[in-house]
């Protein structure tokens, strides 16, 4: 029993459980698998168990791969890249331009530094009509 505890302390687990509950697009599919890695002494990891919530279809295993593949792919891509590099340039990008006058001397060169989607939301990135603009000079 003793040797079964060390041998389970040893092996890594990665647990999709963030991608449980969100929406897939049509003709699209979202695993959350739950995932048991061992690592060799090369430092290789090796799937070890590889549990799901489907039925086993003759190519299981390669199957679950793939899911475990594709789920750390998607969670990767939402919560590393996309919400530490784009959607934070986007809000300070948006804020800038609805609450800085369009003569303030940090309004042009600050936002061409900042990545911005490629179709901003045109109602976001237009300042409100209220707003007082600086007097020219």
């Amino acid at each position: 029993m003793e040797e079964l505890q060390a041998q389970l302390e040893k092996e890594l687990k990665a647990d999709f459980i963030l991608l449980d509950g969100i929406p897939a697009n049509e003709k699209q599919y979202l695993a959350v698998p739950l995932v048991m890695l061992k690592m060799e002494p090369s430092g290789k990891l090796l799937p070890m168990v590889i549990q799901e919530e489907a039925n086993d279809p003759p190519l299981a295993w390669l199957l679950a791969k793939m899911w475990v593949r594709s789920s750390d792919s998607q969670l990767h891509e939402l919560q590393y890249h996309l919400m530490s590099t784009h959607l934070v340039g986007e809000v300070i990008a948006v804020a800038t331009m609805r609450c800085l006058p369009g003569l303030h001397p940090v309004f042009k060169p600050g936002l061409s530094r900042i990545p911005t989607p490629p179709h901003p939301a045109p109602h976001l990135s237009k300042p409100p009509s209220d707003r007082p603009e600086l007097p020219k000079r």
